[in-house]
């Protein structure tokens, strides 16, 4: 199944499709009704790197990581959205912590500069 997520790295917001396999409610008794975690299987830059040894020497391998619905959007279109809602609470946040000001010119350049990395 294909969704979309948003990463950010130091201000920066990229919305990325990945492939993404929901897992049976069975595996995590805590989720309420509506709720999943889903392994992203595409692209492997979201594969977390794990360490286990075999044998007394260390193995290094990299696994698909396991996120909550929350961090899933299910078209572009909501994606951009809510990537748009968070830098203007960046903006925001920027200017009631640090005083720095901000312009709808400075707004839109930021909606201007997300990347959208498809599959």
């Amino acid at each position: 199944m294909r969704k979309f997520v948003i990463k950010s790295i130091k201000g920066e917001f990229t919305i990325y499709e990945v492939e993404v396999e929901i897992l049976p409610s069975i595996c995590e008794p805590g989720l309420k009704p509506g709720e999943w975690m889903a392994r992203v299987l595409k692209p492997d830059l979201f594969h977390m790197k794990r360490e286990k040894f075999v044998d007394g020497k260390k193995e290094v391998f990299y696994e698909p990581d396991v996120w909550c619905w929350h961090a899933f959007y299910d078209d572009k279109g909501q994606a951009i959205t809510a990537t748009n809602k968070l830098i203007e609470q960046e903006f925001a946040f920027n200017q009631r912590k640090y005083g720095k000001e901000y312009t709808d010119v400075d707004l839109a350049a930021a909606f201007l500069a997300i990347k959208v990395v498809m599959l």
